[in-house]
């Protein structure tokens, strides 16, 4: 596997996405899939060969979120479509509830955006979230993205870009 990235954040830590995580991350997804502009619901035998693809994958980095206190997985999160110094935030997948926490997106998406621009040396982060997802703007915003436009799924349904960048660079 090509990643190798690992960043904590406070009670949140990131690291790749294993083959075992990955079936996780398929169940806690299918349980939320109208988040996702795919809504089908994904077998294991699709989720093991998305996996095996994904590790041929040089610009898709994926990361299981793991929560410090307990050592529990919660989740999992990806840099992907990474080219020419920027990359698509997305995938964010967060049950806070296995371990009695709420609001766990928010570190997650900061340590997510660390790992991009202080290991990855990216300039700016971009993401699509649906307009009527609240809960998710709201996370982003707290974690620094800003609006950046609007635009449609391939279905006509509303949606935010958003972005952030690299202050570092400036």
């Amino acid at each position: 596997m090509h990643n190798e990235y690992c960043m904590q954040l406070g009670s949140i830590k990131l690291v790749p996405l294993s083959e075992e995580d990955s079936e996780k991350m398929r169940v806690l997804r299918n349980e939320n899939r109208n988040c996702f502009v795919y809504s089908g619901e994904i077998s294991k035998q699709a989720q093991a060969a998305w996996y095996q693809n994904y590790l041929e994958c040089l610009n898709d980095y994926m990361f299981s979120v793991i929560y410090v206190p307990a050592e529990v997985w919660i989740g999992a999160v990806g840099l992907y479509d990474i080219a020419d110094g920027e990359a698509e935030f997305g995938r964010l997948l967060v049950d806070g509830t296995t371990v009695g926490k709420h609001g766990l997106g928010v570190p997650v998406t900061r340590a997510a955006c660390r790992i991009g621009f202080e290991l990855m040396g990216l300039q700016r982060i971009r993401l699509e979230v649906y307009a009527d997802n609240a809960a998710a703007i709201k996370t982003y915003e707290r974690a620094g993205f800003s609006h950046s436009g609007k635009c449609k799924d391939n279905t006509g349904r509303n949606m935010l870009c958003m972005e952030i960048f690299n202050n570092s660079s400036k």
